[in-house]
C-alpha cells in the first residue's frame, strides 16, 4: 500500500487505496513534480509492477533490449513479460507477482516438464507452462484461477489441466498494465 501511495496510482490492480498522499510526515505538502522525479516514479511504478525487481537488473534488461534491432521500449517489454514469474501471474495461477515469485523459487511450477525454480528464467514461443501436481487442488491457486479481476492476455494459451502455453510474444503494451505508465520516461532515466 505505501508503494501505491508513493507513485500515486493503484499498481496492483483491483484494490483501492484511500489516502492518495505520499507516506510520511511532510506527505500532504504539494511539491512540483521535476522531470526526473517523474523519470523515476515511472521507473518506480514498472519495477513494483514486475515484482519490486532491482534496477540494476532493470539497467541489464535495458542493455539486452537496446542491443537488439526494433522499438527499445517494445523490447523491453517483451524481455520483461518473459520471465517466468509473470507467465504465472499472467496465467492466473497465482493472485499476485510476489505470490507468483514465491511459487516459482518453491520449484512449484514446471516449463516443458522440467522443474524451473529461477523466476527470471526466459520463455521462449511455445513452451508449456505447467504446475506441480502437489499445489493443483491448492485453495489460493483455485481462488486465484476462477478471479474475474484480471483476464489471460491473448499470447497465453490456457487449457483446463492446469497448463499454459506461451505462444508467442507480447506486441500491444498499452493493455498490459493496470495504471497509466509512460515508457518514454523509463527509457529516458534508464539510458
Amino acid at each position: 500500500m505505501k508503494y501505491c501511495r508513493t507513485t500515486s496510482c493503484q499498481i496492483y490492480g483491483s484494490r483501492k487505496f484511500k489516502n492518495p498522499t505520499p507516506p510520511g510526515q511532510h506527505g500532504k505538502r504539494k511539491r512540483k513534480l521535476t522531470e526526473y522525479c517523474k523519470q523515476i516514479r515511472e521507473t518506480k511504478k514498472l519495477r513494483l509492477f514486475y515484482g519490486n525487481i532491482k534496477l540494476g537488473y532493470l539497467q541489464t534488461v535495458y542493455e539486452k533490449a537496446s542491443a537488439c534491432k526494433g522499438n527499445k521500449i517494445d523490447k523491453l517489454i517483451e524481455i520483461l513479460e518473459r520471465r517466468l514469474s509473470t507467465i504465472v501471474f499472467r496465467a492466473k495461477f497465482a493472485a499476485s507477482i510476489f505470490t507468483a515469485k514465491q511459487m516459482v523459487s518453491h520449484g512449484l511450477i514446471l516449463v516443458n516438464g522440467k522443474r524451473v525454480d529461477i523466476s527470471s528464467y526466459l520463455v521462449s514461443p511455445n513452451d508449456v507452462i505447467t504446475l506441480k501436481n502437489s499445489i493443483r487442488e491448492n485453495h489460493h491457486v483455485l481462488t486465484a484461477l476462477s478471479s474475474l479481476d484480471r483476464e489471460t492476455p491473448p499470447f497465453l494459451e490456457c487449457s483446463k489441466n492446469f497448463e499454459v502455453t506461451f505462444t508467442h510474444l507480447p506486441s500491444m503494451r498499452a493493455e498490459l498494465f493496470p495504471f497509466p505508465v509512460d515508457l518514454q520516461k523509463i527509457i529516458e532515466f534508464l539510458s
